[in-house]
This record gives C-alpha cells, structure tokens and sequence, in this order.
C-alpha cells in the first residue's frame, strides 16, 4: 500500500502469454513492459496505459545456494545485474 493502492484480489503469473490472454478476457488488468505485449497493441487487442515515472518500484533478487562460494561466471553475472541496475536507476533521475 506504499504507492497509495491497495490490491484485494491479485495473482502471480509465470507466463506473460498467460497475464496477455487473462487481460484480453477482461479478468483484469497487467503491468508489464510494453514489448510484451506489442503484437497484441499493435492488432488492437491490448492497449497501454503509461504508468507514472517513479510511482512504481520492483525489487530484484538474484538467489544462490547458501554457504557455497560462488564461481566465476556467477559473480560475473551478478556484477553485471548489479551495474545494470545502477545504469538503470540513474536513468529515471
């Protein structure tokens, strides 16, 4: 409720093909980046609302197995998210 909107009925869905075809059946809505969904835009069958900059935040996470040290291609991985985000954030300013 930190944005000032409260959700009483939501799920989580793992396929956006399935959060496109819930939001066409007028089940409800998604938020989601437009490319998602631009064939559906583009045919008429979705449209796009634009959310306001900076009223909407996502945490991201990147999970690994405790107490194993990671290799190589892990903490390259997750220095590359970690820099990308940062690219991301100053962006938006």
């Amino acid at each position: 409720m930190k944005q000032g909107v409260r959700l009483n009925n939501f799920i989580e869905l793992g396929s956006s093909e399935a959060m496109k075809e819930l939001a066409k059946l007028g089940i409800g809505v998604a938020i989601a980046a437009r490319w998602i969904a631009r064939g559906e835009i583009k045919a008429g069958q979705l449209i796009a609302q634009p959310m306001p900059k900076g009223k909407l935040k996502r945490r991201w996470s990147v999970s690994t197995i405790k107490d194993r040290p990671l290799n190589l291609p892990e903490r390259t991985f997750i220095g590359l998210c970690e820099e990308v985000g940062r690219r991301m954030m100053a962006a938006q300013v």
